[in-house]
């Protein structure tokens, strides 16, 4: 393990269990931080590619047995054995600011905050769109000449 990391994360049962993070080397580093985010994007990402993301960067992991033994999750069997959801979640949080600290929080800010910017400025134009549209059925005469020969109450 590179610059191995104590770390303590409380298990969904409110239970402290104990974590060895670690840095990652180059090329796995490189292809988690280029790839976990896009991948986890809802509608738009690829859950598999991202859970082989996440596989990846728990191979950098390792669980404190009680008896201090630590044992590497280097496999998915290893993973399921030894992380529930929500301590899964937090380690990979845990990773990718220990292995990408500042550049991955700053590219996660840019991307949520370009994705938001250009929601908005969509929402905005079909918004103005639709306004238009309705102002201008508003403002215009009929261009049916014929009197309608239909009863209101009957509709």
């Amino acid at each position: 393990m590179i610059e191995p990391k104590p770390n303590t994360i409380k298990d969904m049962n409110g239970q402290d269990r104990n974590f060895v993070i670690s840095k990652m080397p180059y090329y796995p580093a490189r292809e988690v931080v280029s790839q976990f985010v896009p991948t986890l994007t809802p509608k738009v990402g690829n859950y598999k590619e991202n859970e082989k993301l996440s596989l990846l960067m728990m191979k950098y992991v390792a669980v404190v047995l009680p008896d201090g033994q630590q044992i590497n999750l280097v496999t998915q069997a290893l993973v399921e054995n030894h992380v529930d959801l929500l301590t899964g979640g937090t380690l990979e949080k845990e990773m990718l600011e220990y292995n990408a600290g500042f550049f991955l929080l700053g590219a996660i800010s840019t991307f949520f905050g370009s994705f938001r910017t250009s929601a908005e400025q969509l929402i905005s134009k079909i918004s103005m769109g639709l306004q238009e549209r309705s102002s201008q059925r508003e403002g215009r005469p009929s261009t049916n000449s014929k009197r309608s020969t239909r009863s209101k109450t009957h509709s």
